[in-house]
C-alpha cells in the first residue's frame, strides 16, 4: 500500500526530527496522508470469467446494482464522507471513484475464484482470510476524519452474501469466515497510539544501565543488544499482499518486559548458579567486582527520583548486589578449602556419535542429506532465553531418527523463549516449501512434513503444528 502525503510540513518536521537524532523512526499522523485504492492481483489462481459477467446471476447483478446506487449517493452516504462536498485540495472525485466499479467487480471475481480453488484445501482458512485482508487493504484509506474507505461496505456486503450462500455446503467453515468478517465490521474503540520512539528510548536506557560489565553477565549482552522487542509476537506474512504484519507492543508491555528480563537474568545468572555448575572461581575478585559495580550504580542514582520502571529495576539490582556479595563472603572459606583438595575424577558424559555422511535419506530420497543438515543446523542459534534451540548433537540425532529411519534414537526437546513456538514451526514450514518445490514428486505431502516436528520432538501436537504451519518471512535468514 502506497501513501500520498497531504501535509508536507508534517512530513518535513518528522524527517528533521529523525535527522537530528531525536527519534529513530519518523512518523506522521493519519490526518496528514491518504492511501489510494488499487487493483488486486491473483496471479496464482486462474481468472475464470462466467458468461455474460457480471449479469450472469442474481448475486452479481445485485452487486452491480449496489455499486451504482452507492456511487449515486456518494459522498452523501454518511456524515464523514459528506465533508468531501466541499472538496479539500487533495480530493478529486474522478481520481477516487472513477475506477471503483471495475475494481470492485474484479476483486469480487478474484474472491470467488480463490474460494473455488482453496476451500477444500487443508489450509483453506489461511488462504481465504489472507486474500480478504489484501482485498480490504486494496480499498485504500482516507485521511483521519473523512470516514471509512470508499465503497468498502459494498464489497463486504457482497462478501457476506456470497459466504452465507455456502452455509449448507460448508456448515463448519462458514461460521469461522463470518466471525472473521465481524472482526472487521464491528466498530472498535480508538486505541491509544504507541510512540515507537519512546519504546526504543526505554529499551536503550535499560541496555545502558544494566550491569553487563560484570564478568559473568557479559556473555548475555550481545543477545539483548541485537534485538529490539517492540513487536507483539512474530510477524505474520500474507502471501497475497506480500506484506508481513505484527502489532507494536504498548509502553506498559515494554516496562513489563524490562522488569521481567532484569529479574529473569539475575535469577538465572549469579554466583550461586556458577557454584551449582562448579564454575565459581576467584571469589575474592568477583566480590571486589560486585562491590565496585554496586558503588557505580549508587553514584549514578544520586539526586535521582525515578517514578517509572527504572525505580523497580533499581530495587531489583540493589537486592541482587547485596545477595551476591553476601553469598561470596559466606562461601569464600569453603571454596578455598575445596580448591586445596584434589578433585575427584568424573565420568565423562556419554554421547551418541552420528555420522551424517553415512545416512541414507529415506524420508525424501531425492534430497541430499547435506541440505537437510544445513537447514536444521539453524536450530543451534540462540533462542530468546540465551540458550540454543537445539545442541548440534541433538540436531544430528533428529536427522538420524527422522531422515535415516533410526527410531531407536530418542525424541528431542526443543528449547525456545516466549513467543518462539511459531518461529520453530516456521522453520519446518520453510523446509516443506523447499522440498515440495524441488524434490517431492507431489505437492500434496504437507502432512508428513508436519509430522517431522510432531513425531520426532516432545511437546509438539500435530494439530497445533498444522494450524500454525506457515513461513514467517525472513525469520531464519542468515
Amino acid at each position: 500500500m502506497r501513501i500520498e502525503v497531504i501535509n508536507p510540513a508534517a512530513l518535513g518536521k518528522a524527517i528533521k526530527s529523525k535527522g537530528r537524532g531525536e527519534n529513530v523512526f519518523a512518523w506522521i499522523s493519519g490526518e496528514d496522508f491518504y492511501a489510494p485504492a488499487f487493483r488486486t492481483r491473483l496471479d496464482s489462481i486462474p481468472d475464470v470469467v462466467k458468461p455474460n459477467w457480471p449479469r450472469c446471476c442474481p448475486l452479481h447483478r445485485s452487486l452491480e446494482t449496489n455499486i451504482t446506487d452507492y456511487l449515486r449517493q456518494f459522498p452523501n452516504c454518511c456524515t464523514l464522507h459528506a465533508r468531501l462536498n466541499t472538496p479539500p485540495s487533495w480530493y478529486d472525485r474522478e481520481k477516487f471513484v472513477g475506477d471503483l466499479p471495475a475494481k470492485i467487480l474484479e476483486t469480487a471475481r478474484q474472491t470467488e475464484n480463490l474460494w473455488a480453488a482453496k476451500i477444500e484445501e487443508p489450509d483453506w482458512y489461511e488462504h481465504i482470510t489472507e486474500f480478504l485482508e489484501y482485498a480490504y487493504e486494496s480499498f485504500g484509506q482516507l485521511p483521519e476524519g473523512y470516514g471509512a474507505p470508499i465503497a468498502l461496505n459494498v464489497y463486504t456486503a457482497y462478501l457476506r452474501n456470497m459466504i452465507e450462500r455456502a452455509a449448507e455446503t460448508y456448515p463448519d467453515k462458514v461460521p469461522k469466515l463470518l466471525a472473521f468478517l465481524k472482526s472487521y465490521e464491528s466498530p472498535k474503540g480508538k486505541a491509544k497510539p504507541t510512540d515507537v520512539n519512546e519504546l526504543i528510548v526505554k529499551y536503550d536506557r535499560w541496555m545502558k544501565e544494566f550491569p553487563w560489565h560484570i564478568s559473568y553477565l557479559a556473555h548475555l549482552k550481545p543477545h539483548f543488544e541485537n534485538q529490539l522487542p517492540i513487536l507483539n509476537g512474530a510477524p505474520i506474512y500474507n502471501r497475497y499482499s506480500g506484506i508481513s504484519k505484527a502489532r507494536i507492543i504498548t509502553e506498559e508491555r515494554m516496562i513489563e518486559y524490562i522488569i521481567s528480563a532484569t529479574t529473569m537474568i539475575l535469577q538465572a545468572v549469579n554466583v550461586k548458579a556458577l557454584q551449582d555448575k562448579q564454575l565459581l572461581t576467584e571469589p575474592d575478585k568477583k566480590q571486589i567486582e560486585l562491590i565496585n559495580a554496586r558503588r557505580d550504580h549508587e553514584l549514578r542514582q544520586l539526586g535521582q527520583n525515578f517514578k517509572d520502571e527504572r525505580a523497580k529495576v533499581n530495587r531489583i539490582l540493589k537486592q541482587w548486589y547485596s545477595g551476591e556479595i553476601r553469598y561470596l563472603k559466606d562461601m569464600a572459606p569453603f571454596l578455598q578449602k575445596m580448591d586445596d583438595l584434589q578433585p575427584e575424577a568424573r565420568p565423562s558424559k556419554t554421547t551418541i556419535a552420528i555420522d551424517l555422511d553415512k545416512i541414507e535419506n529415506v524420508f525424501c530420497r531425492q534430497m541430499p542429506i547435506s541440505e537437510v543438515k544445513a537447514h536444521f543446523l539453524k536450530l543451534t542459534r540462540s533462542a530468546k532465553n540465551g540458550k540454543p534451540f537445539l545442541a548440534e548433537e541433538q540436531v544430528y540425532q533428529f536427522i538420524a531418527r527422522a531422515f535415516g529411519g533410526n527410531d531407536k534414537l530418542p525424541k528431542q526437546r526443543i528449547n525456545y523463549g516466549h513467543g518462539e513456538k511459531r518461529l520453530v514451526i516456521s522453520l519446518f514450514a520453510e523446509f516443506f516449501t523447499t522440498a515440495s518445490r524441488e524434490y517431492e514428486p507431489s505437492a500434496h505431502c504437507k502432512l508428513k512434513y508436519i509430522k517431522l516436528l510432531s513425531d520426532h520432538f516432545e511437546g509438539w501436537p500435530e494439530k497445533q503444528v498444522q494450524e500454525n504451519f506457515k513461513v514467517v518471512a525472513g525469520a531464519w535468514n542468515a
